[in-house]
């Protein structure tokens, strides 16, 4: 059954007052980067479980699809509200904390709609659900955003030159340590893209295999990565901290590890941080608010940091122990 909507509408009005529509462009400016909402949308799409999302670009809308749980009336206030979010703390292997991220999809769009399981409506002035008559979503499909380009300080062309460009900008790096996504594919105007991630177990380590497009232009990233549980609080479940390592061949079909290229620290995605290090780490670190950097001094990511270390020096044994600690991996 349906949330209701009535309710919620009834509800964000008592907690944010008749002035929410400046609360919600003060959310919107957070980001740099307008099509920051992109990486926004796979995180909540990672969180719900998905193992696929496709974007498709048509001429005055984006429509995002993905395969995971549906949405429940939580999820129904966790988009439209503005400090709400059905990710908490106690549910650490989730990404998006601040219940703000679906926000930065206001910056192309006024009225997004949601159909995933019995919930169908849009949302005005950011946090008023509305219902609108159901759409048939294809088959293997679990949600269906529509983001209509009705901005007036937008142009629709704009709004599909600057989409497209990101999407087709995206890394395979960009789904690396998302444990559920599988593929992420993606249309704009004629074009095509995809990325694809493969992985199995090896040891002490996993295996994970990126494809970036199709045949026969594919782009293949290899990585062994090495995780680890760290309990950050007694109260709450363990969570993990990650070093990946980029493997090539060589001619003699040798595998080595070589130096990554910008290796910006990650949380979940990557961030504007350096690391100057010739390999990737990545954690569940405790991000500033447009989630572009990670806060400094924050105990939590203090925490972080060293079990990160601590996780480095135990993969560089296991590195050892593979034939692959040579000079290539040293430059790393």
């Amino acid at each position: 059954m349906a949330s209701d909507y009535a309710a919620i509408r009834e509800d964000h009005r008592r907690r944010y007052g008749e002035d929410v529509g400046d609360y919600g462009a003060l959310l919107v400016d957070l980001y740099a980067d307008r099509t920051h909402f992109v990486f926004e949308l796979l995180q909540n799409a990672q969180d719900a479980g998905a193992t696929r999302i496709e974007f498709e670009l048509g001429t005055d809308r984006l429509d995002v699809r993905h395969d995971g749980r549906p949405f429940t009336e939580a999820d129904v206030r966790g988009v439209c509200g503005i400090r709400r979010s059905t990710k908490t703390a106690d549910d650490p292997d989730q990404i998006g904390r601040f219940g703000v991220g679906f926000k930065s999809v206001y910056a192309y769009t006024r009225h997004p709609q949601v159909h995933s399981g019995d919930e169908h409506f849009a949302i005005t002035d950011y946090v008023y659900p509305e219902q609108v008559a159901s759409s048939l979503l294809r088959d293997g499909w679990s949600t269906l955003q529509t983001f209509p380009f009705d901005r007036e300080d937008v142009e629709a062309k704009r709004a599909r030159e600057e989409i497209a460009g990101r999407l087709s900008a995206l890394s395979p790096r960009t789904i690396l340590f998302l444990r559920n996504l599988r593929s992420l594919t993606w249309s704009a105007s004629g074009q095509r893209g995809s990325l694809v991630r493969e992985e199995v177990a090896d040891g002490d380590a996993r295996r994970v295999r990126l494809v970036h497009g199709a045949s026969p232009h594919q782009e293949e990233q290899r990585w062994l990565v090495f995780d680890q549980q760290v309990q950050l609080a007694a109260d709450r479940p363990p969570n993990h901290v990650e070093v990946a390592f980029s493997l090539k061949t060589d001619r003699q079909g040798r595998e080595h590890i070589v130096a990554a290229h910008d290796p910006k620290l990650v949380a979940f995605f990557p961030t504007a941080r350096e690391t100057h290090l010739g390999f990737l780490i990545q954690g569940p670190f405790v991000p500033t608010a447009a989630r572009d950097n990670v806060r400094e001094g924050d105990p939590v990511n203090e925490r972080i940091v060293a079990e990160l270390a601590n996780r480095t020096v135990e993969a560089i044994t296991s590195i050892r122990e593979r034939g692959l600690l040579d000079d290539g991996f040293l430059e790393c």
